[in-house]
């Protein structure tokens, strides 16, 4: 399936919904991903590949376990009732995917058959689609070929699904809720090529690829799937950000109107927006307090 560009809808300005984004912790890391599981949330370096963890309310953090050096890294935690062994799966830049034990441990878990470097994408299927497997996506920054997709089972076991198209790779990786239009249940991917372009794809278990958004100006990188509900008072969406080494977060009280939505963020610039299913995909523009001229955006995770 050939790829079908959608055009930007952007709200004005002046009836954009405004959020305030606020530091859940200033790490001593610098933030390549946040992981919110088990009441914890896990904080994931780049370059070092150092895991911390800490808990919902921002306390300081304790370190884990340190996974082999390399540049940016993705985890994602094992889903409940699964066929996984429980931990956290991550996959490195040089494309090998590792699970770290409850205790720390960090054991190899499966190679990607790919030489060149990844930025990370990584997610479980939770939809069933894709088998529910544990989905890892190839590419990067800068990189003009795109990437592959690869399913990986509980055994290790590596098949590629097929590839998406540049300009830019894969950043992160999240399954699209129910309810979000024709890309229900599909494996989505933002791409970053830097201060240019970013783009939102729909890779579907047949193997097409499709864009359902474009910013202009800086790419994708950050991206979180807002759920229905909300539980907890500490609910709401973490960023991290490897340049100031905050985990920024945004609580539920002000995404409450976005259920079922995606939100996705700009890498450099710190633009944060909320895509919505819709024929086409509409692309709207939250207002936020992120005005420092220069930001890293990242990995992201929701706490539900």
């Amino acid at each position: 399936m050939g790829l079908v560009h959608v055009a930007l809808f952007a709200a004005m300005a002046a009836t954009s919904p405004h959020v305030n984004v606020r530091p859940l912790l200033t790490t001593s890391l610098p933030l390549g991903d946040v992981v919110a599981a088990g009441g914890h949330v896990f904080y994931v370096a780049e370059h070092t590949g150092q895991i911390d963890v800490g808990g919902l309310d921002g306390s300081r953090p304790t370190p884990l376990a340190t996974l082999p050096r390399g540049e940016e890294a993705r985890c994602v935690p094992s889903p409940p009732s699964t066929s996984f062994a429980p931990g956290l799966y991550c996959h490195t830049a040089a494309n090998n995917i590792y699970r770290v034990t409850r205790t720390g441990q960090v054991r190899l878990f499966a190679r990607l058959p790919e030489r060149r470097t990844s930025d990370g994408a990584l997610t479980f299927d939770t939809s069933g689609r894709f088998a529910s497997a544990l989905l890892a996506a190839t590419g990067r920054s800068n990189d003009h070929h795109g990437g592959g997709v690869y399913a990986i089972d509980a055994r290790g076991v590596v098949v590629k699904l097929g590839s998406y198209p540049g300009p830019g790779g894969a950043e992160n990786a999240a399954i699209a809720p129910e309810g979000f239009g024709t890309a229900s249940g599909d494996l989505l991917l933002t791409t970053d090529t830097p201060s240019r372009e970013g783009r939102l794809i729909a890779f579907s278990p047949r193997g097409g690829a499709r864009v359902l958004a474009v910013v202009r100006g800086d790419g994708l990188n950050s991206l979180a799937v807002l759920p229905h509900r909300w539980s907890g008072n500490r609910s709401g969406v973490l960023i991290a950000d490897t340049l100031s080494r905050i985990a920024w977060f945004v609580p539920s009280q002000q995404l409450r109107r976005f259920g079922g939505d995606v939100l996705v963020a700009a890498e450099l610039r710190g633009w944060v927006y909320v895509v919505e299913p819709g024929q086409p995909y509409r692309t709207i523009r939250l207002e936020t307090n992120l005005t420092r001229s220069h930001y890293n955006l990242e990995g992201a995770a929701v706490i539900p």
